[in-house]
Order: structure tokens, then C-alpha cells, then sequence
């Protein structure tokens, strides 16, 4: 099951401080057609401004233009990521080995 419907927001600095809590748990990017990255931190919000920040990097390529949470447990987040890595068919998790292997879910 992808990210809760209703929570996607402007990827811009402006919107990632007013929507995404300095919580722990899972996030998503995306553009207009499709995903591009999933990622898990101790606080989205940081961890969103520092991908709006980094120029030289494989989300950059795919102009997001929004993003998605979830709160979630440290132990829950990632499998979680990894299913959603699946699900969704992000561009750039793929990149430099980023993807988690779950040995449980490489039987499904």
C-alpha cells in the first residue's frame, strides 16, 4: 500500500518546513508522473531539506515537484521502505546499491 492518500505536499523549502515533522519514519519524491525516491530518517524534515539542497544527485534529474511521510518505528522502517521501493518503482533508489535487501522479500 503506497503513502496515505492526502499527504503530499509541495516539494520546496517552504512547504517541507510548514508539512514534514522533525519525526522519524519514511518519505517519499515524487513528480508529476512518477516516484523517485523513498528514504527513512530519524527527522524527514532535515533529512527533505538536505535532498533540496544537493544539486549533484539522482533525484535532482527527475525535477521533483512533491513529497509523501510516514511515521514509523525504527524497527518498521525498513521493510516498509523496501516495499514501498517495490510498489512505487522508484527511480533512484537503485542507485550506488541504495536498495535494502530484505532476505524474507526476495521470495515474493
Amino acid at each position: 500500500m503506497p503513502f496515505p492518500q492526502g499527504n503530499s505536499f509541495a516539494f520546496t523549502p517552504v512547504s517541507v518546513r510548514k508539512n514534514a515533522p522533525a519525526s522519524p519514519g519514511i518519505y517519499g519524491i515524487f513528480n508529476g508522473s512518477q516516484w523517485i525516491y523513498v528514504g527513512v530518517g530519524e527527522d524527514i524534515q532535515q533529512t527533505l531539506l538536505t535532498h533540496l539542497s544537493d544539486t549533484e544527485n539522482c533525484i535532482r534529474r527527475f525535477n521533483p515537484t512533491g513529497f509523501s511521510f510516514e511515521l514509523d518505528t525504527e524497527a518498521n522502517r525498513r521493510s516498509r521502505q523496501e516495499i514501498l521501493i517495490r510498489e512505487l518503482g522508484t527511480q533512484c533508489n537503485h542507485q550506488n546499491g541504495n536498495l535494502p535487501q530484505l532476505p524474507w522479500l526476495k521470495a515474493l
